[in-house]
């Protein structure tokens, strides 16, 4: 199957999971997007007991795990400085901690992460795929046809090469390595790219669906920070702005300057539909979701 196919293909993950999910909860919306994640699951378990091969999965939007994106890897602006270790989640009974090694990533690196994903949809994560720098972009992100565009996506892609995500299970007895991006090739223009197979770790269960129009209205920075970071919050209606400001990065330390940033932000977020209202009230924020 190939990232062309078009998304209702009868041979796709998202066909068959909202084709039996629509038959269990006809009247139901919640309820189909429950029984989709679940069917949706149920093909990661056969993979992992060989009975199936596993395949980024064909959907309509974004995927991420939920725990990266609140981690505050991709931060709004990218500071100078050597490669870091992070700790991005604290392990719970059950569950491994994560932790990231790698270069200093922004918003503009999930993004194209995001993109490279759904670049490669309905593949192996393994398979190998060639993309013009030029050519992706421009069509896939969006960017202006110049040569500061081109400069600017092999940059990313160096420094997706380089990062890599660490599952890390009690006492370090055990570890899991997810790399965002395993291969990466170049003669002139073209690159050969290849994702590593652990990649499927990221579409486990307790994703987020990021909605891949609503993402491309907004600006690579703070605006989209706040829009992942709130989707990745799918309960929370009220965020602190210093805990906000450390998962989402900020340009400065003033907290008063960063207040009015967050504002200007969620004016933009509003105006795009992507929250339905939103006060700042005493060092907090409090989101009226849709």
């Amino acid at each position: 199957m190939t990232q062309q196919m078009a998304d209702e293909d009868p041979g796709s993950d998202l066909y068959y999971a909202e084709k039996c999910a629509a038959a269990l909860y006809a009247d139901s919306p919640q309820g189909r997007r429950e029984a989709r994640d679940q069917l949706m699951q149920r093909r990661y378990d056969n993979w992992l007991l060989g009975q199936e091969e596993w395949r980024l999965p064909v959907l309509p939007f974004y995927w991420m795990h939920p725990d990266v994106i609140r981690s505050g890897i991709f931060c709004v602006a990218q500071a100078a400085g050597p490669p870091i270790e992070a700790r991005l989640a604290t392990g719970m009974p059950g569950r491994p901690d994560i932790y990231y090694r790698g270069p200093r990533l922004t918003q503009t690196h999930l993004f194209v992460l995001l993109e490279l994903l759904w670049y490669q949809r309905g593949n192996p994560p393994g398979a190998r795929f060639y993309i013009t720098a030029r050519s992706f972009a421009i069509r896939q992100l969006g960017w202006p046809d110049s040569s500061h565009s081109t400069k600017r996506l092999r940059d990313v892609l160096l420094d997706l090469r380089g990062a890599v995500l660490v599952y890390a299970w009690e006492k370090g007895s055990r570890e899991t390595a997810v790399t965002l991006l395993d291969g990466y090739d170049r003669v002139d223009d073209v690159m050969q790219l290849r994702m590593h197979p652990s990649i499927r770790r990221l579409f486990t269960r307790y994703v987020t669906h990021i909605p891949r129009d609503l993402l491309r209205r907004v600006k690579p920075g703070l605006q989209s920070a706040l829009l992942v970071h709130f989707l990745a919050s799918k309960c929370a209606t009220k965020f602190e702005l210093s805990r906000l400001r450390e998962c989402v990065g900020s340009n400065t330390r003033d907290m008063r300057e960063f207040g009015r940033s967050v504002r200007n932000a969620l004016a933009k977020l509003k105006e795009v539909g992507a929250i339905k209202d939103y006060r700042i009230y005493y060092g907090a924020v409090f989101i009226e979701k849709k």
